[in-house]
């Protein structure tokens, strides 16, 4: 019976043995899979920084060129009218020069 108990506890702390090896290694591991997931968590929050700050650009930019577009557009009413203006004023050059004679 003594020597049944003491083959019994050499397989029980052979047992031990073998789990508390695995949980090291299990342990080991989950402290890699967790630097990793740091790793890859700062990266994705500094993508999504770079996305943000590139939607905003995109947005100045749509911005600008939307007032670019609308200037442009007057532009040719104001060209009209500086050349109305151009025509109005050589008129009335003209008409001071008849009547100085």
């Amino acid at each position: 019976a003594k020597n049944y108990q003491l083959e019994r506890k050499a397989q029980l702390d052979s047992k031990l043995s073998k789990i508390k090896y695995q949980n090291g290694a299990q342990r080991a591991e989950n402290q890699r899979s967790s630097k990793e997931l740091s790793i890859r968590h700062r990266e994705l929050l500094d993508a999504r920084g770079r996305s943000e700050r590139s939607r905003k650009n995109i947005s100045r930019f749509e911005a600008k060129m939307k007032r670019a577009i609308g200037v442009a557009r007057l532009l040719p009413a104001f060209q009209n009218r500086v050349e109305a203006a151009c025509i109005k004023l050589n008129e009335s050059v003209t008409r001071m020069n008849f009547l100085k004679g």
